[in-house]
């Protein structure tokens, strides 16, 4: 069955000890991959800000950027997704 969806949005809270707005697991290798899913996914209000102040698993927020984008979330709700351009020059 084909759902056609547009977009999916990411939560605040971890799954298997990944935050879901940059999870390896759910966005690349379920919902991309196993799924073939290829719209967009956007990051709940505040959920890209999380990875570095309450999931502790980036530093900052250009960290945080680039730590979602690379794991395919292509659209930030907060202002973590204007240090993209730190993000590129610290790849």
């Amino acid at each position: 069955m084909e759902a056609k969806v547009e977009a999916v949005m990411g939560a605040y809270n971890r799954t298997l000890d990944e935050p879901c707005c940059a999870s390896q697991f759910l966005l690349t290798d379920i919902l991309r991959g196993e799924w073939g899913f290829q719209g967009h996914v956007i990051s709940d209000c505040g959920a890209l800000s999380d990875l570095h102040n309450n999931h502790k698993v980036t530093q900052n927020a250009a960290e945080s950027a680039a730590l979602a984008l690379q794991r395919g979330c292509d659209l930030g709700c907060d202002s973590v997704f204007d240090e993209i351009p730190e993000a590129i020059r610290a790849v």
